[in-house]
């Protein structure tokens, strides 16, 4: 049987929705540091049900992910 290992959002504002996961109580389990720019580009979870997920900002998820398009909701 398949089983869901983890799943990914893109964010608009990473520290928003971060803030938003640990208020709601997701626990921070990592991140990703972009080596080239030093910064942050993906952050890791696990929700209270024990669901891992990423998010990750639009560059991030066009650049590495190859998302090719990311829109926002109207």
């Amino acid at each position: 049987m398949a089983k869901l290992r983890h799943i990914a959002m893109v964010a608009d504002d990473m520290e928003r929705e971060s803030a938003k996961s640990e208020a709601n109580g997701a626990v921070r389990s990592g991140g990703i540091i972009n080596s080239e720019h030093g910064t942050e580009t993906e952050r890791k979870f696990r929700g209270p049900n024990g669901q891992v997920f990423d998010l990750t900002g639009r560059e991030y998820a066009r650049d590495v992910w190859r998302v090719v398009r990311t829109r926002r909701p109207d």
